[in-house]
């Protein structure tokens, strides 16, 4: 997943190799069934996306969006949660 861009691009490199073009119906459902059960889940629930550049535009989106979930996540799991927290020095009082 952390490659969406290089994997789109890839996917458009070898969709024209094989004489697919971005417009047609064959790309849009190729793309479709390429993509991870969960990025398509996500894709979808909105419907069908009418293009093929809104449906790339989507997959780049709902798999940023899990790579942002993620590292939140990791961040949570693994970072203290008092690393922010310095009880030995005074907080400033602001009138």
């Amino acid at each position: 997943m952390p490659f969406i861009d290089k994997y789109t691009s890839k996917f458009e490199e070898l969709a024209y190799q094989a004489n697919y073009l971005a417009g047609n119906p064959e790309t849009h459902q190729l793309f479709l069934h390429s993509l991870l059960r969960s990025i398509l889940e996500d894709v979808m629930r909105g419907g069908v996306p009418p293009t093929y550049q809104d449906l790339k535009q989507q997959a780049v989106e709902a798999v940023r969006s899990k790579q942002t979930i993620d590292n939140i996540i990791w961040w949570r799991d693994h970072v203290p949660q008092n690393l922010f927290q310095n009880s030995n020095q005074p907080r400033p009082f602001y009138y």
